[in-house]
């Protein structure tokens, strides 16, 4: 019997278990209601230190960004797997778009291990500081600052959440679409320096 999960050893796994697809979604949704809980918090706290704002704002900006959080989530869970789905499985007859969703699932693990010290970073920056809503320049400069990914730790944490998310593609889709490791790792390399671009904006 296979390792019950792929974060350790994602080859062993998807070649020896048939039932990812179903565990891949249950982590996929999990990691995007973390993802909205974590939203949610953080939005508190930062309203909770800005002055001149009218009450309820902090429900408005909820109501705007939480559904757009959630289907950039989806669509980039879909974009992940066709890529690994067509590059790096060479879009074989052996592996399914359904198996690249399952890898590409699986690989968004190792970002909720990373949810709970972004929260607790973000809070640590934010506590000291008042942040007034009537001086505009100044609060873009001051979110700037509070940014994920603008401190050294934060930056090797996300390396090694991407890491090891590559790591999971990599391996996953070897397995799932008989592909080469080669193209299998070139397309997830290609994934993790997208993500690293993208989350460091």
């Amino acid at each position: 019997m296979g390792p019950r999960t792929p974060l350790l050893k994602p080859g062993d796994y998807f070649s020896d278990r048939e039932d990812v697809h179903l565990p891949s979604l249950a982590v996929f949704t999990l990691f995007v209601v973390a993802s909205v809980v974590m939203t949610v918090v953080m939005v508190q706290l930062l309203f909770d230190q800005i002055t001149g704002v009218p009450k309820g704002t902090r429900w408005g900006v909820l109501f705007l960004a939480i559904p757009g959080l959630v289907v950039g989530l989806v669509v980039g869970w879909f974009v992940v797997a066709a890529i690994m789905h067509f590059l790096g499985g060479n879009a074989s007859n052996t592996g399914t778009f359904a198996d690249a969703l399952a890898v590409a699932g699986w690989a968004y693990a190792p970002n909720l291990l990373a949810i709970p010290f972004r929260v607790f970073q973000f809070r640590s920056k934010i506590e000291s500081k008042t942040i007034t809503a009537t001086d505009p320049e100044q609060l873009e400069a001051q979110l700037e600052v509070m940014q994920w990914g603008s401190g050294r730790v934060e930056v090797l944490i996300y390396l090694v959440v991407i890491g090891w998310s590559v790591y999971i593609l990599a391996h996953g889709i070897s397995k799932t679409h008989n592909a080469s490791y080669g193209s299998a790792i070139s397309a997830a390399v290609l994934v993790g320096i997208g993500s690293f671009l993208l989350g460091l904006l």
